[in-house]
């Protein structure tokens, strides 16, 4: 009895390998070493086995690491945003690059020197085209730039309060992030 369940489980391992290993090319080489001994069958069979469940294991842990890296920080739907956009933000990323922002409107400086000014707005989407009928807003997941030629620039969101403010531009998805600065 003993001796037909085995064969049973090397029949089921084997018909499992071949199906795994198909792909691969090297189900001829495992059904060699197969055929020679019951010992070396047992090892190869526990070895693909491990080598499944040790891969299937990392796949999921890498996702689950891969989700956190990704969570964006929440914003509450409610924050005035504007209220706190208000004043100098310099980049965290390079030390030249800061703007201003008084109400609706965002002055950048690179060096010093004023780069551009745009009009800001938040919208929950990002918009394809920004019109006057917009209207002025405080709060959305989306800031929005609009420079003297209508041309628009779009930033998602992903942390935002009076010294800290990390935004993504789309659609390259570079993070950009700043400080801010206060006047003495």
């Amino acid at each position: 009895m003993l001796g037909e369940i085995e064969g049973l489980h090397a029949k089921r391992v084997k018909a499992t390998l071949r199906a795994l290993c198909e792909d691969f090319s090297i189900y001829s080489v495992i059904n060699n070493y197969f055929n020679k001994s019951a010992l070396m069958k047992r090892i190869l069979a526990f070895f693909f086995l491990m080598t499944f469940v040790v891969l299937s294991a990392t796949a999921q842990t890498v996702g689950r690491k891969h989700k956190k890296k990704k969570h964006i920080a929440p914003v509450e739907s409610n924050q005035d945003m504007l209220s706190d956009l208000q004043g100098k933000w310099a980049s965290l990323d390079d030390k030249k690059t800061f703007f201003i922002i008084s109400d609706h409107d965002q002055q950048n400086f690179y060096a010093d020197k004023v780069v551009d000014t745009t009009f800001i707005n938040f919208y929950n989407k990002c918009p394809q085209h920004v019109s006057v009928k917009d209207g002025l807003r405080i709060t959305g997941k989306y800031l929005v730039t609009r420079d003297k030629d209508y041309t628009i620039y779009c930033y998602r969101i992903l942390k935002i309060n009076t010294k800290i403010l990390e935004l993504m531009y789309l659609p390259k998805g570079n993070i950009l992030r700043y400080r801010k600065q206060y006047f003495h």
